[in-house]
């Protein structure tokens, strides 16, 4: 029996006729039909592969421990100038560039999300667009359930800085125009900062859609996820240029809101099943790097303190060695301290090390 049900967020309408289940007594593929080719059990073995995971052993695992430290995209960095432009070009009004920037700005070295017009409230301050936005409440929600926050993520619109409001009030030539030049920021994005990964959770931009079958550039479509491919744990790989992206098959959150509860709930742990395979080791990462680094610091202060004893040690036994010079004459008390004008050039250099060490604060 098929199972159909709209969900309107965000302005984006979702179609759940794709999730229809067999019934039970529909009859099996023939076995002789199974046995037409030999090497489908070779087709099979690949086929059944969990594909997140074998993404997270060979690449995501080995890509984390080579980072030594944790990158996060700053709003001062060079590549939102074009976005800037963008907008002050097309005019474009409210806090809808300082919310992009703001979710814009996550951590680089995990997998950003993708998603399509992650919210409809953008003219709003970013945590009322948070907590307006199912999208973004149900994510944050998720997200801090694997350690992490809203802001530690990621989260990439694929038409940034557009609205449905905007997107209605033009006619379609302009609406092309507007969409291919906002998309093409998503795509130096990927070229900019080299993203290996990222989680597809918008099926708006394949081929044939009704809206957004209106972009030129073929990575549009290949970013695009669906329900079937997430429920198959698939990972796709994508060509931009020279640099491949592996794009994690997902689907948007709001889907978790149908109607049959039996669907909601298969959805919520095929959905969250995903974001934690990818999200865990992500955490995992920054906790051991996190407590590696602590005890480098410790080891280091344990360094300075012995050298800085050693260096005590050794001032004292330049006043001892003071002392006796002076009992000789060749040094000269002079209000508690020794005159060494053989060793003045000395004395500078300590007072200046001293000086680096301690500099003085306000």
């Amino acid at each position: 029996m098929a199972n159909t049900t709209q969900i309107l967020d965000d302005g984006l309408q979702l179609d759940l006729s794709s999730l229809s289940l067999r019934a039970e007594n529909s009859p099996a593929e023939p076995p002789s039909l199974q046995l037409l080719n030999p090497f489908q059990d070779l087709l099979d073995l690949h086929q059944d592969q969990d594909q997140i995971e074998a993404y997270l052993r060979q690449h995501l695992q080995p890509y984390l421990d080579g980072c030594q430290t944790l990158e996060r995209l700053a709003p001062d960095n060079p590549f939102f100038q074009q976005v800037r432009d963008f907008w002050e070009k097309e005019g474009l009004e409210g806090n809808g560039l300082s919310n992009y920037i703001d979710l814009l700005c996550g951590i680089l070295n995990f997998p950003p999300i993708l998603l399509l017009n992650p919210s409809n409230w953008d003219r709003l301050a970013l945590d009322d667009m948070i907590s307006n936005s199912p999208t973004l409440s149900w994510l944050q929600d998720t997200l801090e359930s694997f350690g992490f926050t809203l802001r530690d993520i990621v989260i990439i619109d694929m038409f940034p800085l557009l609205t449905d409001r905007k997107l209605n009030s033009i006619e379609e030539e302009e609406r092309s125009r507007l969409c291919n030049e906002a998309f093409n920021l998503t795509v130096s994005f990927f070229r900019q900062f080299q993203t290996p990964v990222a989680i597809s959770c918008q099926c708006s931009t394949r081929r044939g859609h009704a809206r957004w079958d209106i972009v030129d550039h073929p990575l549009a479509d290949q970013l695009s996820s669906s329900v079937y491919k997430a429920r198959g744990r698939q990972v796709t790989r994508v060509r931009l240029d020279d640099q491949i992206i592996h794009v994690a098959q997902g689907f948007h959150p709001m889907h978790e809101y149908a109607k049959n509860v039996h669907i909601r709930l298969d959805l919520e742990q095929v959905l969250r099943g995903l974001l934690s395979a990818l999200y865990e080791p992500c955490e995992d990462w920054r906790i051991r790097r996190r407590q590696h680094y602590e005890g480098e610091i410790d080891e280091a202060a344990k360094e300075v303190i012995t050298r800085m004893t050693a260096f005590l040690d050794s001032i004292t036994d330049y006043r001892r060695a003071q002392r006796r010079a002076a009992s000789f004459g060749t040094v000269t008390p002079r209000l508690g301290h020794y005159s060494t004008p053989r060793w003045t050039d000395f004395k500078d250099k300590v007072r200046s090390f001293v000086d680096i060490l301690l500099p003085v604060t306000s």
